[in-house]
């Protein structure tokens, strides 16, 4: 595993590096699967037809010939006969990412700290919201809550909606001989004083919002300012900062109790506030998630997909600010393989005036009718830049800039369809457009090019500094010990139930309640399982591309590239979608739930073998040279013979 540099960096570059165009600079890819997947002649051994598949969704390779896989780290250390840090380095520089200080490996202390953060940031949820429903002095924020907004008791109650009245102290005073204002500060509570020491209180007369992680842990605020202060020069709405357990770039508000109705529907509405997003739920309409005042991100749009299988519809206020928010996240989507829908609601509305003044049934009618986002995109255009030549040459090039922006569709047969319809549309020869996108294609490369020279410098000033640096023997950690096959995994319980995790991560606390690594048979996948529950243990999603990002050897990244690509291969997902079964009050896919099964019967049955085994060794010993097999030895040898055969069984 990573011992030098943290996971999030290691992420970074992964993000930022394109495997697609990455192995591009070392072979000629085809697409195909309408560009989700490339093909070409694998580097790696001698190939004659293209064996190698890329996979632009998971940022991986495998070549089912010669079993080489992975991630753009595990390319680049064999292809270019690299460690690991050196491959990190050359990925860094070709993002024009700066290399941070060494870092050591994740330490108990530092998951204790989340831990301890979280446990602060529950405290202060209770102390809020107890303050709302008891205290006299929050019936203003009850009054906005109930009155203004609508809400009921249930609402409030779900959302644990609560109230910080005003005072520069109020939170910290509370905390007394629970939680020092440090602590207030680092769990982004508090604020440091600009002159002088000490802390006051972050959120002052403010309704305030628990944020939640995946688990439905706390672990941030939004805060509403009551109405008629927002003119003393306090922002309308306010977010906390980021913190070592919270990143609004990552996290969507309601997305934990959003998650079960996306899931069913195959469909996440989007839109841009907490109160918008409750709103709609306390109205019926549950597959709903809010942005945290920044535009869709490319680990939201990454989150969603593993859910909304069907289609993503934005719900962003028509005034100006939402219709610019809209834009903005177009281009994220435009990369994957995602419907994407835009709703703008009529006269300015946001969507919880829309829902209070029309109902429910008529918001979800404009849901399920929102147009498609180039169709969007294509008719802001046309409104902005007008229906003259020069505004339709406009219109052209916003069109082919977001095009261009979108590198993973390039070659595609979305890319075709794209240009087809725009040539259509605008009536320009498609031959034309192609050109200009291969022009503005090439200009964005020379800027990258000079931006790269300008910090060509400084970038080699740091890679000199590192240069020398290497990973000690002593830190470095192989996942796996041999190279496995394609056979040796298909229908292998073990391997299922790690294809289910890596499918749905969110999963894996209900696996680490019902299977120990310990018990797996095959080592490999119990380290792999093992490396699972660590991540979620420190608030991390055991995703593919954050396993591919922990782990730096060949061998395990080829591992976790082979149990991916077969999940697809035999369509995991599907499978997993089939049907699902209640358990102690736990929703789980009878796919996983078997996996589960037979992975516990086989160490019951390993069990009862080995007991079988000592018997017959007693008997054996007890029994004279020569002398027959008496009743028991027979019946433990049946049972013996039954155990083999329904192992055999449960293999076919």
């Amino acid at each position: 595993m990573s011992t030098e540099f943290p996971n999030d960096f290691k992420e970074t570059v992964r993000a930022q590096t394109d495997i697609v165009n990455l192995i591009s600079e070392y072979v000629t890819l085809t697409p195909k699967r309408g560009g989700r997947e490339y093909e070409g002649i694998c580097p790696f051994h001698d190939d004659h037809k293209p064996s190698m598949n890329v996979s632009t969704e998971r940022q991986t390779y495998k070549c089912w010939a010669c079993q080489e896989g992975g991630d753009c780290f595990s390319f680049l250390m064999k292809i270019d006969s690299l460690e690991f840090v050196e491959a990190l380095d050359k990925l860094a520089d070709r993002a024009n990412l700066e290399r941070p200080k060494t870092m050591g490996r994740f330490s108990p202390e530092k998951k204790n700290q989340k831990a301890s953060l979280i446990e602060v940031v529950r405290w202060a949820e209770n102390e809020f919201h107890q303050f709302l429903m008891d205290s006299p002095q929050a019936e203003a924020a009850r009054r906005y809550l109930y009155e203004d907004r609508g809400f009921t008791d249930e609402t409030i109650l779900q959302f644990r909606m609560g109230y910080h009245p005003g005072g520069w102290d109020w939170l910290i005073g509370r905390a007394q001989n629970k939680f020092s204002p440090k602590q207030l500060f680092e769990a982004r509570l508090a604020r440091q004083r600009n002159e002088g020491e000490g802390y006051y209180d972050d959120f002052r007369q403010r309704v305030m919002f628990p944020i939640r992680n995946d688990k439905g842990d706390p672990v941030a605020f939004g805060g509403r300012i009551l109405p008629g202060l927002a003119n003393e020069g306090q922002p309308k709405y306010l977010n906390s900062a980021d913190s070592e357990i919270f990143s609004k770039s990552e996290l969507l508000y309601g997305f934990h109790v959003a998650k079960e109705a996306i899931r069913k529907s195959e469909v996440a509405v989007v839109v841009e506030g907490y109160t918008d997003a409750i709103t709609l739920h306390q109205y019926g309409i549950c597959n709903v998630v809010g942005t945290l005042g920044v535009a869709l991100t490319e680990p939201h749009v990454k989150l969603l997909r593993r859910f909304a299988r069907k289609k993503m519809v934005l719900v962003y206020d028509g005034d100006d600010a939402g219709r610019n928010a809209t834009e903005r996240s177009i281009s994220q989507f435009l990369s994957h393989d995602v419907d994407l829908r835009i709703l703008i609601l009529p006269e300015g509305q946001d969507p919880a005036e829309y829902i209070e003044e029309n109902g429910p049934e008529s918001l979800q009618n404009l849901l399920d009718n929102a147009p498609e986002a180039l169709e969007y995109k294509y008719q802001i255009c046309r409104e902005r830049n007008s229906d003259t030549l020069h505004g339709r040459e406009k219109s052209l090039d916003e069109m082919l800039d977001l095009i261009r922006l979108s590198s993973n569709i390039k070659g595609t047969l979305k890319e075709d369809l794209i240009l087809n319809r725009l040539s259509q549309r605008l009536s320009v020869n498609e031959s034309v457009l192609r050109q200009k996108l291969v022009e503005k294609r090439q200009e964005l490369g020379h800027q990258r090019i000079q931006q790269q020279r300008r910090n060509a410098a400084r970038q080699n000033q740091i890679h000199s500094a590192h240069s020398e640096t290497s990973v000690p023997a002593e830190v470095k950690s192989t996942l796996v010990q041999k190279m496995w096959t394609e056979n040796e995994l298909v229908s292998n319980p073990e391997c299922e139930l790690l294809q289910c995790i890596l499918e749905e991560p969110e999963t894996t606390f209900w696996v680490s309640q019902q299977i120990s690594p310990e018990v797996l048979e095959n080592q490999d996948l119990a380290s792999l399982l093992q490396l699972c529950f660590d991540l979620y243990e420190q608030d991390q999603l055991p995703t593919v591309n954050r396993l591919m990002a922990t782990v730096e050897d060949t061998p395990s990244k080829n591992f976790i590239g082979l149990i991916d690509e077969l999940s697809r291969k035999l369509d995991i997902s599907s499978r997993i979608r089939e049907s699902s079964i209640e358990i102690e009050g736990e929703t789980v896919s009878r796919f996983l739930h078997q996996a589960v099964r037979l992975i516990k019967r086989r160490l019951q049955e390993r069990d009862a073998l080995s007991e079988i085994k000592k018997q017959m060794v007693s008997l054996t010993a007890e029994t004279s040279v020569g002398s027959t097999l008496d009743v028991t030895a027979i019946e433990l040898l049946q049972k013996a013979a039954n155990f083999h055969r329904q192992r055999a069984t449960d293999n076919t």
